[in-house]
């Protein structure tokens, strides 16, 4: 196959929009740009004028994919945390493109995810406990004497946290094991529980603030921990911004702690749902960027003491980090579309 594929990864802060160049299995960037999502009032003018000014190549020979934060119902996707609403039938009446396709956005990072712990040589980055592949690093959660085991037929399960928060699992179909079944959920928007003085004062404020319940989201996003930093000193600092001087300001290294406390919580809540023998794998820029943190924060700890699955203690608990995973997610699936098996990315 030659062509391009033009994806669209847009969350509730930020859009990320490459063309790639397509070439048998290699898949070239050609142009990437990030806008803010808020900027983006009908997404097949952002569409329009994007290949307009980036790209020469006819509409009969692109594929589009979209990775979008919200659920996809009927070819529609209704962003959580944007007033932006993706529907597939009115970009195929305004484009004559070759392939369209939606989905989640946890889906595209799971499927990428997926796709590079199918790799690696999990005994050796169970004992070793880092493992870099195609500029992705995979950080074992757990003490020295942790021994992880893998079950490559039960679930991998993805938890990823931006600006809001998303989960999803990935399995092999029984009926075709080479083929991978990927399921979203909503499991972000269950209520959160109160363990503690630090959840109970967040809930509250989440209720005084935005009159209504507070959800496992609003413990560990970004938009959560921009909250919780809010509570603490009635001022407001981006999270970008806590995970730069977390090591100056006392509050920030106070949120994040909090934020990682309940990746660990929400990391149970997940195997409880999933029951993922496979692994559990947790990404996104702000946990990435606090990965220090996480050792003091008791993230395993308290993924522990909530997952109630029988040896949930064997279950691998991992760190993820790779820039632009949705992307490079949408690549992946396109891949698997084309029966590639291994694709070859170049940024």
């Amino acid at each position: 196959m030659t062509g391009q594929l033009l994806l669209l990864d847009i969350g509730g802060s930020r859009t990320r929009a490459a063309i790639y160049a397509v070439n048998t299995n290699e898949f070239s960037k050609v142009h990437y740009e990030k806008v803010m999502t808020m900027h983006i009032k009908d997404i097949a003018q952002f569409i329009s004028e994007f290949l307009r000014i980036n790209s020469e190549m006819k509409e009969e020979d692109t594929s589009l994919i979209i990775a979008a934060a919200g659920p996809l119902r009927k070819g529609i996707i209704e962003l959580h945390n944007s007033t932006l609403s993706i529907d597939r039938r009115k970009i195929e009446r305004q484009f004559n493109f070759k392939n369209i396709l939606l989905v989640n956005d946890v889906i595209a990072a799971a499927a990428r995810i997926n796709a590079q712990y199918s790799r690696i040589d999990k005994k050796k980055l169970f004992m070793d406990g880092d493992m870099k592949l195609n500029g992705a690093r995979f950080i074992m959660l757990g003490e020295e004497d942790y021994e992880p085991e893998c079950d490559d037929n039960s679930a991998l399960t993805v938890i990823k946290s931006g600006t809001g928060l998303g989960i999803a699992s990935a399995r092999k179909a029984n009926a075709a094991p080479e083929k991978t079944l990927y399921t979203a959920s909503e499991a972000a928007r269950l209520p959160a529980q109160s363990f503690d003085s630090e959840d109970a004062d967040m809930i509250r404020y989440i209720f005084e603030k935005y009159d209504r319940l507070a959800a496992l989201e609003d413990m560990s996003s970004g938009k959560g921990i921009e909250d919780y930093y809010e509570l603490l000193t009635s001022k407001n600092k981006s999270a970008k911004q806590m995970c730069v001087d977390y090591d100056e300001d006392l509050s920030s290294a106070q949120s994040l702690r909090f934020f990682l406390k309940n990746q660990g919580r929400i990391a149970a809540a997940a195997a409880n749902i999933f029951v993922p023998y496979n692994g559990i794998i947790i990404t996104g820029n702000i946990i990435s960027s606090a990965k220090e943190l996480i050792k003091d924060s008791g993230l395993r700890r308290e993924f522990l003491t909530y997952a109630s699955l029988p040896h949930s203690d064997s279950i691998p608990l991992i760190l993820y980090i790779e820039h632009d995973v949705n992307i490079k997610g949408c690549i992946e699936i396109a891949a698997q579309k084309l029966n590639i098996s291994n694709p070859t990315i170049k940024d």
